[in-house]
């Protein structure tokens, strides 16, 4: 096994490098005590080719939030076409809710319940219907024979905030990386690489609503479209880009794969047992919704027992995401808030599951 030392030097030349080729970054000290939106230039690139940008609220302590944002997925013409549902192809929205104020939840920074309200956060917006993991531009063609081009550059727009965070943040005391929806995809796939950035900050993850919502075929599916492959982290054995066999390929697997060779990471999953939009993403994949739950709360299980740095909260009802609301404060299971085991759990306690 390579050495932390060789990860966090390479993990530096693999960023610097992207950086070179970017935009002139701002300084995390010339912002304001507000939410800052950052250009990254170069050759990030929202799906229909619209400008990419992250955003920065700046914290009064020394501890991090790394938060891909969510927003649908994308894998063939009628899911990624122009006018499609399925994503969120621009940043406008964001934009536009950042604006007026809209986001509650972890993004209210005025809140004293918010258990990272000091933190520095570093919010990822998504645009490229790939579950930030793309690196490629797909030519899709519609049923009429016209053709359109979706820039699936997920992955591209990481690693361009990823060249910023190395720039500006060095020795943060705690890093908690999460994402909701779309965005929870984005988190546990990204956790080796900011490892690799931080390689002795305690670190802790979250993904909210993104619990196994992919049949068995989806992934062989959309690497010939995505090639999300080429983001895996080489440096461990079972996911080097090179040797991966993408039709076993699947969300637990990355779990416990990543279970196994990081001990010292807290990774965490919270979703609502009948969540709607899970639901309905697998039945257009041609899963079985009803099973979904069953499916889910399983490999949950499987992997507490697996891995003691694995924890989970499964709570009542069809809710969708929990960070990006007020709810966060009010959902509660068997005598249990989510608010206090969600603080307890990013301040390195120890949590009980609940199922």
């Amino acid at each position: 096994m390579r050495s932390l030392a060789f990860i966090a030097v390479w993990s530096w030349v693999f960023y610097a490098n992207f950086l070179s080729a970017a935009d002139v970054l701002t300084s995390l000290s010339e912002l304001p005590q507000r939410w800052n939106e950052i250009k990254t230039g170069g050759e990030s690139a929202c799906a229909r080719g619209g400008e990419y940008s992250f955003f920065v609220f700046p914290g009064k302590v020394d501890q991090v939030v790394v938060d891909f944002y969510g927003g649908g997925v994308c894998w063939n013409a009628e899911t990624c076409s122009p006018g499609s549902a399925s994503f969120v192809d621009s940043l406008e929205g964001l934009r536009e809710d950042i604006k007026k104020n809209r986001l509650r939840g972890i993004y209210e920074k005025k809140d004293t319940r918010n258990p990272i309200k000091d933190w520095h956060h570093i919010l990822i917006p998504y645009c490229t219907g790939d579950l930030h993991w793309g690196s490629k531009d797909k030519t899709y063609t519609k049923e009429d024979g016209s053709n359109f081009v979706v820039k699936h550059r997920g992955a591209v727009n990481t690693r361009a905030v990823f060249s910023w965070i190395q720039e500006h943040i060095h020795t943060p005391k705690r890093v908690f990386v999460t994402g909701c929806s779309a965005g929870g995809f984005g988190a546990i796939f990204w956790v080796p690489h900011i490892r690799a950035m931080f390689p002795s900050t305690p670190l802790v993850h979250l993904s909210d609503s993104s619990s196994n919502t992919i049949t068995e075929d989806f992934f062989p599916t959309v690497n010939p479209l995505w090639n999300f492959t080429a983001s895996l982290p080489e440096w461990l054995p079972t996911m080097n880009p090179i040797e991966v066999d993408v039709r076993k390929f699947h969300m637990a697997s990355l779990y416990k794969t990543l279970g196994d060779q990081y001990p010292d990471i807290r990774f965490s999953q919270y979703t609502s047992v009948n969540d709607s939009v899970q639901r309905s993403y697998i039945q257009q994949l041609g899963g079985d919704p009803i099973r979904w739950s069953e499916n889910f709360q399983y490999t949950m299980h499987t992997l507490a027992y697996l891995h003691k740095n694995y924890n989970f909260f499964v709570a009542s009802g069809e809710d969708h995401c929990i960070l990006p609301f007020d709810r966060l404060y009010s959902t509660a299971k068997a005598g249990q808030s989510f608010h206090g085991w969600l603080g307890d759990l990013i301040s390195g306690q120890s949590v009980e599951n609940v199922p």
